[in-house]
């Protein structure tokens, strides 16, 4: 077979694969082309739009915004490629609709237009700057990576967005829950390439999601603890299109099933029903 009929056959098994991925998640796709005309721009901030009843919200948001993407620049190594927007529902139906989710305790998402901020977090209003953080990580690495490039496998992507945020995502799980869950065996298991369709999830592993990002999250320390500076640089490999597992081995010496193994080994593990 010619390289061009290869080539050919490859261009066929690819859009296979997205169509494949779009109608499994459909409601991902109409929330891609869902109508945003009805938003506010906020004066002070022009990257930050709202729907008119949580103007508040958004007030402090577009304070804050100038300074979350300043800090994940800088661990990334370069510049947002566009604008990083933020978008304020007011309602649930909103963030529904904007971001093809229906779960009660998501406070934020992430599809390709930008950050999508659900009223819930109202409940929970601390954790916003975090929470901007966490996924701005996101929103970075779509970007820079486009429709057309896997993401990092969830672990490390969600992981990595805690580890920045300073613990968003994985705030009801301490790291000695998380850490005597994993030494009992109820853990995730770390993927070293990106899934072709969907995505790693917690409930796979029977984990919650706070439990599954303060796992993924612990385990990212360790590989910082491992070599200073090594998650942000491989982070920026990542971010210009490196192909996961062979970079995770380049940077941190060893592939990922034996990190791990490693980490797992290394945990004090303590009874945190005493």
């Amino acid at each position: 077979m010619s390289w061009r009929r290869i080539a050919i056959v490859a261009g066929i098994l690819l859009v296979m694969v997205l169509v494949a991925d779009g109608i499994r998640n459909a409601d991902f796709v109409r929330a891609y082309f869902a109508s945003t005309d009805h938003f506010v721009v906020h004066a002070a901030n022009p990257h930050v739009l709202y729907e008119e009843d949580i103007g508040g919200l958004a007030d402090e948001i577009a304070a804050l915004l100038p300074g979350a993407v300043a800090d994940v620049e800088a661990h990334y190594g370069m510049p947002f490629p566009a604008a990083a927007r933020v978008f304020v529902c007011a309602t649930k139906d909103c963030f529904n609709g904007l971001t093809g989710t229906n779960n009660r305790f998501i406070r934020a998402a992430t599809p390709p237009r930008g950050v999508v901020i659900s009223p819930d977090i109202l409940e929970w209003r601390e954790s916003v700057p975090a929470i901007i953080r966490h996924e701005l990580s996101h929103l970075y690495l779509k970007q820079r990576l486009g429709l057309f490039q896997r993401p990092p496998p969830a672990w490390f992507d969600e992981g990595y967005a805690v580890w920045i945020s300073g613990g968003a995502g994985a705030e009801r799980v301490t790291a000695e829950e998380a850490s005597a869950a994993i030494g009992q065996g109820h853990h995730f298991v770390p993927r070293s390439a990106p899934r072709w369709i969907g995505r790693d999830h917690a409930a796979q592993w029977g984990l919650t999601n706070h439990m599954y990002y303060r796992q993924a999250v612990l385990f990212i320390e360790y590989l910082e603890q491992l070599r200073p500076g090594g998650v942000d640089q491989f982070s920026q490999e990542i971010a210009v299109g490196r192909s996961f597992g062979p970079t995770f081995t380049q940077v941190f010496s060893a592939d990922v099933e034996t990190r791990w193994r490693e980490f797992v080994a290394s945990l004090t593990v303590v009874d945190v029903r005493s």
